[in-house]
């Protein structure tokens, strides 16, 4: 990444695209799709920053009401005809100088493209721009960014909740495969408060295999 004359690695254990399957209901719509991108200042920048200054810098893509049939179809990821720009929400922060004093700031969008490699690898190719420390930057991305995760919200009366998030995975976004997932069970025994009420389900995260392909 570049963000004005500094250059930027990415870690990319730590970046992908990721989707969170609700149902039709839910508030944010059937998909909420998400895409982090985590970055450390290069050693090759012309002016080291102080070790006072410590960088490390998340990009974050939401576009609201995106959805799609097929994981591997996020070629319209991002502004164009069918997506309000007013809904595609971009903003960078620094992780290591959170809260007030460094709050996250939004990033103008003039075009991102989204290319699907091999697996469930993408060339994520972005331009834009963001005002930071009070000065404005252009900012650019070229990198290839992993598919990493879906996490599919599953009824509380399924009898196995691992079986159903797969296939309700598979049935959504043609997900088939998984490396590995985390259940968080839902305790029906709660008490109900409103803003519960929008998420009744178990979440079940299934961890896409990109890691062992790229092992």
């Amino acid at each position: 990444m570049r963000l004005g004359q500094q250059r930027y690695d990415l870690v990319r254990s730590q970046s992908g695209f990721s989707v969170t399957i609700h149902d039709s209901n839910h508030v944010r719509g059937p998909q909420a799709w998400q895409l982090d991108l985590h970055y450390v200042p290069a050693e090759t920048n012309p002016r080291p920053r102080p070790l006072w200054e410590r960088e490390y810098l998340e990009l974050c893509f939401q576009p609201f009401q995106y959805k799609t049939s097929d994981w591997r179809e996020l070629t319209g990821f991002g502004p164009g005809p069918d997506l309000d720009p007013i809904l595609f929400n971009i903003t960078l922060g620094n992780l290591l100088a959170g809260g007030d004093s460094c709050p996250r700031q939004s990033v103008c969008p003039d075009e991102i493209t989204i290319t699907h490699l091999a697996g469930y690898n993408f060339r994520c190719q972005f331009s834009g721009s963001v005002v930071w420390d009070d000065r404005e930057y252009d900012l650019e991305v070229d990198d290839e960014i992993p598919f990493a995760e879906a996490t599919v919200d599953v009824p509380v009366n399924s009898r196995d909740v691992l079986a159903a998030a797969r296939a309700i995975a598979r049935r959504e976004i043609q997900l088939a495969d998984c490396a590995g997932q985390h259940v968080a069970l839902k305790d029906c025994g709660e008490q109900r408060m409103f803003f519960r009420s929008l998420n009744q389900g178990h979440a079940v995260t299934l961890l896409t295999p990109w890691r062992e392909l790229t092992a």
